[in-house]
């Protein structure tokens, strides 16, 4: 069936076009130029639903328009294939791409090396399941962390860093940085004290938070660093357990982070969490690109 040297049939070809993608059908074909028109088409009908979202035109289960969005367009393109191949029944696709290990190559040998080196070289993405980092990052949130971010440095006090928890490597993280190797790191009345220095935090005004449908105001304020770096937290107050902590020492190779939501989440506080190693960390937290409980893009740089 994927030999060069024979015919292609309507229906082998519709069949491949479906379970490969209009790409490799159109490869199979021995019309590549179609193939690679369709890799931007792909992109701009994938698009589609989500910026219909984002200007509240739809309102859909994004994971749902995009199961929708990719049949229907491999359904489109198997349709496409099985015409050109009954309009060209007397001929045989004789270019390199048209033979079944061309396919193989393209098909898994490329995308896989591709991607492997995005993401571990470039970006990977993440999806937010939780509000332990707002209001930096909030729950729905998409972002892509930086992974070359640390290739040449070491990581910075207030960086929002992704990592692998030292209890369970399966697990990933996304906190801030707040206590270097060498620092002693202490929380004291909801206030973080950094070798016995007190870290300011200013007032502003509030963050919308949402628990089982019902909105909640919670104090919002503007914590700053020595390193005249300043992000925004929030604390709802009244839990001992978050609010005090004794002096905790950072050790050699090892980093103390924070929650950007002060009392809902779990961070180097907690024993049972407890310092960062370097090794650990994977990457810098860069940019929100969407958000799947309001369904908009946000193109929000992290910081």
């Amino acid at each position: 069936m994927f030999s060069s040297f024979k015919q292609r049939k309507p229906w082998a070809s519709a069949f491949i076009t479906f379970f490969l993608g209009p790409m490799l059908g159109m490869f199979y074909l021995g019309k590549a130029t179609i193939g690679l028109l369709y890799i931007p088409l792909f992109i701009v009908v994938g698009l589609a639903p989500f910026i219909l979202m984002h200007f509240g035109i739809i309102d859909v289960d994004p994971d749902n328009a995009l199961t929708i969005v990719y049949y229907g367009f491999v359904s489109v393109g198997a349709i496409h294939a099985y015409i050109i191949a009954k309009r060209n029944a007397s001929n045989v696709p004789d270019k390199w791409y048209a033979r079944w290990y061309s396919l193989i190559l393209v098909l898994y040998i490329l995308p896989i090396v591709a991607a492997l080196l995005f993401r571990a070289f470039l970006f990977e993405p993440f999806h937010i399941p939780s509000i332990s980092m707002s209001p930096t990052v909030q729950l729905g949130d998409y972002l892509f962390a930086k992974k070359y971010a640390y290739f040449s440095h070491v990581p910075e006090r207030g960086d929002v860093i992704v990592f692998k928890s030292p209890q369970n490597l399966s697990l990933t993280y996304i906190k801030r940085i707040v206590g270097m190797p060498g620092d002693a790191i202490q929380i004291k009345n909801g206030r973080l004290f950094i070798n016995n220095a007190e870290i300011t935090q200013q007032s502003t005004n509030s963050f919308r938070y949402i628990d089982d449908g019902n909105i909640i105001l919670v104090p919002k304020y503007k914590e700053s660093l020595p390193e005249n770096l300043s992000y925004e937290i929030i604390r709802f107050g009244g839990n001992p357990e978050c609010d005090d902590t004794e002096v905790i020492q950072v050790s050699t190779g090892n980093y103390f982070v924070l929650s950007d939501n002060r009392d809902r989440g779990m961070d180097s506080r907690f024993t049972e969490f407890g310092l960062i190693p370097e090794k650990n960390i994977t990457g810098k937290a860069a940019m929100v690109m969407w958000n799947n409980q309001v369904k908009k893009f946000m193109f929000r740089k992290i910081q």
